[in-house]
């Protein structure tokens, strides 16, 4: 609901201000960064205010932790709170500096897991390379002796960066996370970052969306050139490291063609592996 230009209401199956999975189609590459595959969730059924003006965007609001989509899902999915704030000191028609910080804080009744996934889409061999420590806690055993876990309060956290000058854009996002056992003062962290960058070698300006701060596809019979890396540390559950080159053709407002290759190394313990990854892309969007 919009009581004006500036204020809104959201409510129903939305994406969290956090990352950037609210691009979808938008997206500067095939598959998203390891890191932001990591920590930022899908969609959730949330009530969300949002301010945007010219300078200045604020998103709050409350979200459930669970997903529509899964029908075993128990009646106590857990909350989520979450906020965005945006502040845009310069924006006109060919220059924008932006700096963005989110905070997000879940307590949920279920464990929580994160994993690290080889960023091809299509791979036959699975795409999850390693996963973390299960932030979780035992509580007590069942009759048959099983153990029984409780979930665990956590918060995510982000700031990012983007500058956009004519045909140039650079991006920067840090992204982490902080866990609390329930009933113990064990913390665990980990997190991770993300630099991107592009350059439109056919084409004269990025374009970029005020509304909800994000960078957008670029204009009809645009050619752009990118490259982007991005390191993800679980600690415990490893390390893993990428570097993709693209190029991507925007035929149309509704076409566009992406071509990437992406070097990705991963560590856990002793063992180290590294993943050769050439992907070409059709993408129609209406």
């Amino acid at each position: 609901y919009n009581f004006n230009s500036k204020n809104h209401i959201q409510a129903g199956n939305v994406f969290m201000p956090y990352g950037m999975k609210p691009l979808g189609l938008a997206y500067k590459f095939i598959d998203d960064a390891t890191v932001d595959n990591t920590f930022c969730q899908s969609r959730k059924l949330g009530l969300v205010y949002l301010l945007t003006t010219d300078h200045f965007n604020f998103t709050g609001g409350v979200y459930s932790d669970g997903n529509i989509d899964n029908g075993n899902s128990k009646f106590d999915q857990g909350v989520i709170f979450a906020a965005k704030a945006v502040v845009r000191p310069v924006i006109n028609e060919t220059t924008v500096l932006h700096f963005g910080a989110a905070p997000m804080y879940t307590d949920s009744p279920n464990p929580a897991t994160f994993s690290g996934v080889i960023p091809e889409t299509f791979t036959t061999e699975g795409r999850t390379l390693y996963s973390g420590t299960a932030f979780r806690k035992k509580v007590g055993e069942d009759a048959d002796g099983k153990a029984i876990y409780k979930g665990t309060h956590y918060s995510r956290y982000e700031a990012e960066m983007i500058f956009i000058h004519k045909r140039f854009l650079l991006e920067t996002h840090f992204q982490g996370a902080s866990y609390e056992f329930e009933g113990s003062d064990d913390r665990y962290h980990v997190g991770g970052f993300l630099a991107q960058s592009s350059i439109l070698l056919i084409g004269e300006q990025q374009n970029y969306n005020k509304a909800t701060g994000l960078c957008q596809n670029a204009s009809p019979r645009n050619l752009e050139l990118l490259a982007r890396y991005d390191y993800l540390d679980l600690h415990d559950g490893g390390n893993q490291s990428d570097l993709t080159i693209g190029l991507n053709y925007f035929f149309s407002k509704h076409f566009n063609m992406k071509l990437n290759y992406g070097v990705t190394q991963e560590h856990h313990g002793e063992a180290h592996r590294t993943y050769n990854t050439l992907q070409l892309r059709g993408q129609f969007s209406f």
